[in-house]
């Protein structure tokens, strides 16, 4: 499994991000990044069934787990300034992150799964696909800060496995600049 480095820009050379712990990425981990704050799916060691998030503050390299999951992540995302975070889970839904709380904004109903939530600029919102069993997923919004979903159109296909695609292979979300 790879081993987490931080590479200083000056001279290069690379680093082991702590000396006491050895956390594990998956081959192809994801390192979301906002507000001095980057956040990585982990793996506590090499027995663990369950992604853990580790929280880096970029500037002083300090780190801390802010989430351990009891189910299957499903996909997760930083609010661009780093203060919020927000994750899907398989048979839970969807939740927020933020100064040590958690809070449940969807659940998940029986044969549905959440995946590949997104933030939106503001962090007021976030964008979340909806699938399903056996079903085309929902494209649905939630208000960051509160419970509940709201659809917003249906019918985007399912990624395909076999090519190593996944529901956040499917869309990107564009927001125009306001002044």
């Amino acid at each position: 499994p790879a081993s987490l480095f931080v590479v200083p820009i000056t001279d290069g050379a690379p680093v082991p991000l702590s000396k006491k712990h050895n956390f594990l990425l998956e081959e192809e981990a994801n390192i979301y990044t906002g507000g001095g704050q980057a956040l990585i799916p982990v793996l506590k060691n090499e027995d663990d069934a369950f992604i853990s998030l580790l929280q880096v503050d970029l500037f002083s390299f300090t780190f801390s787990i802010q989430h351990s999951s009891t189910s299957m992540l499903t996909g997760l995302d930083l609010s661009a300034d780093g203060s919020m975070v927000a994750v899907t889970a398989e048979n839970a839904g969807l939740f927020t992150l933020w100064s040590g709380k958690t809070a449940q904004i969807a659940v998940s109903s029986p044969g549905e799964t959440l995946y590949s939530p997104v933030f939106s600029k503001d962090r007021q919102r976030i964008f979340v696909l909806r699938q399903k069993e056996g079903q085309p997923a929902d494209f649905c919004v939630a208000a960051a800060n509160s419970a509940g979903l709201t659809e917003l159109f249906s019918g985007v296909l399912p990624p395909d496995t076999s090519l190593g695609q996944t529901f956040a292979h499917r869309f990107s979300i564009f927001e125009p600049e306001t002044e």
